[in-house]
């Protein structure tokens, strides 16, 4: 069994969250690890806050747990180890749980790849006109827009995603907060 306290935000009270082998209690909610379907991991660094959030997901019940803390402070390390503590514990008792992008990013991924496919359409549309008038400059415009589409599309693509196993993430985690 492990204890830890830290705050939600910078004004937000603290919040305490224990750990045992089998489950994960504080703030009034309670979730069994082998109940549990899929998680989200999300982090991100900000220039004065890290924004960390972890929501764990059981049929219809999910717990969010999340710190909003300057990096190095002490509710970020005490936040880090609740990471760790739970991911140990879960590897022992539901290994073969998931983790998915938050749906936040999954939106954010579809807008940008279909962002990439406007320039694709006129890039497609300037080569047509370009071969129809034997123009050598559009054909050149359509495949850098299609080009520019590509790489847009691309950009967004799920290739930086949330790690997908438990044991990916615990090296992901290890590796943003330098445990």
């Amino acid at each position: 069994m492990e204890t830890f306290t830290f705050k939600r935000g910078p004004i937000v009270s603290n919040e305490t969250w224990t750990v045992y082998p089998s489950r994960i209690e504080g703030a009034d909610k309670h979730m069994d690890f082998k109940a549990m379907t899929h998680a989200h991991f999300a982090y991100l660094p900000q220039a004065r806050l890290t924004i960390s959030q972890l929501v764990l997901c059981s049929g219809e019940e999910t717990l969010k747990l999340q710190c909003n803390a300057q990096r190095g402070s002490e509710s970020h390390r005490a936040f880090a180890g609740l990471i760790e503590a739970v991911l140990v514990n879960l590897k022992h008792e539901n290994p073969s749980l998931t983790f998915t992008p938050p749906p936040s990013n999954q939106i954010a991924m579809r807008v940008g790849q279909v962002s990439g496919l406007i320039p694709a359409l006129f890039g497609l549309n300037f080569i047509f006109q370009g071969i129809k008038d034997s123009s050598g400059f559009a054909i050149g415009m359509g495949v850098f827009f299609i080009l520019m589409g590509w790489f847009m599309a691309w950009s967004f693509s799920p290739g930086t995603a949330t790690p997908q196993s438990i044991e990916e993430t615990m090296q992901y985690v290890v590796r943003v907060y330098r445990l």
